[in-house]
């Protein structure tokens, strides 16, 4: 487990304790005060007990590239989710109530907004899943808010190496991913090119989600293109503030005179900010 520090961009190796996780990838995570959460996830069960209850590690039986990996049997799916201490530096395994409890999976999504933690799809053995389930990090008790179903029209399909992000108090954007048959993924009505395990991230402006970085094919093919361009979804007005700065920065040659002058005021104020 590393740390970034976003003042100075220095990163450290974390030594950590408790009850450390098996290796994994393809989890997700989110934070909640000075705790750190991973749910789910693609495991490495070697040399692993697994003796947590009503968490399961299930072996990948399917993948088609199993036997290019050393100790392929060893790797599954998993539902465990496990809590870090940002402070003391050390690992716990969250007890959670069984009902509803979602299946082992990995390449799935989550967002938080307040006290809740959404999860939706992933991949669990043959399936990519579109279930949707909900977390209350207050009560530690899982709702299962969509089963998983096959594919209908009115309903996205399944997927994993998606992204879900907040685009309001009670409204999610879910984005691309790898589908049920290994297709590219774009379903949300408008021209964009297909992505998948790429990164969403909101911005200050809520309702305002950049898309960057993926594969922009298949990654079933050899040497797959990555995805070099920004996506920008906007699915509110920028504040006046902010369109206003917008047009300032596309017309500030015609300003420079005025910010060099030296004078003073809010508008120079605002001028020199920029």
């Amino acid at each position: 487990l590393y740390a970034i520090d976003l003042k100075n961009f220095l990163v450290k190796l974390l030594e950590t304790k408790g009850d450390i996780p098996s290796p994994r990838n393809k989890l997700c995570c989110w934070k909640n005060g000075s705790k750190m959460y991973i749910f789910g996830g693609y495991c490495n069960m070697e040399n692993y007990e697994n003796n947590n209850g009503l968490y399961k590690i299930v072996k990948d039986t399917f993948s088609y590239r199993l036997d290019q990996f050393e100790n392929a049997s060893s790797y599954g799916w998993c539902n465990e989710l496990y809590q870090f201490d940002t402070i003391q530096h050390e690992w716990s395994l969250v007890k959670t109530d069984a009902q509803d409890l979602p299946l082992p999976r990995a390449a799935h999504s989550c967002v938080k907004i307040g006290k809740m933690i959404y999860i939706f799809g992933g991949r669990f053995q043959a399936r990519r899943r579109n279930d949707l389930f909900r977390l209350n990090l207050q009560s530690l008790t899982w709702k299962m808010l969509k089963s998983d179903t096959e594919d209908r029209p009115d309903e996205p399909v399944g997927r994993s190496w998606h992204t879900l992000s907040p685009i309001d108090q009670d409204k999610l954007l879910l984005y691309g991913g790898l589908g049920s048959s290994g297709e590219l993924l774009s379903d949300l009505g408008i021209e964009v090119k297909n992505r998948l395990w790429h990164c969403a991230t909101p911005t200050s402006n809520l309702g305002e989600v950049h898309i960057s970085g993926g594969y922009a094919d298949t990654i079933f093919r050899s040497y797959p293109p990555l995805s070099r361009n920004i996506l920008t979804f906007r699915f509110k007005p920028l504040p006046l503030y902010k369109l206003c700065v917008i047009k300032v920065m596309e017309q500030l040659k015609l300003y420079e005179p005025v910010i060099k002058s030296g004078g003073h005021g809010r508008l120079m104020d605002l001028l020199r900010g920029i």
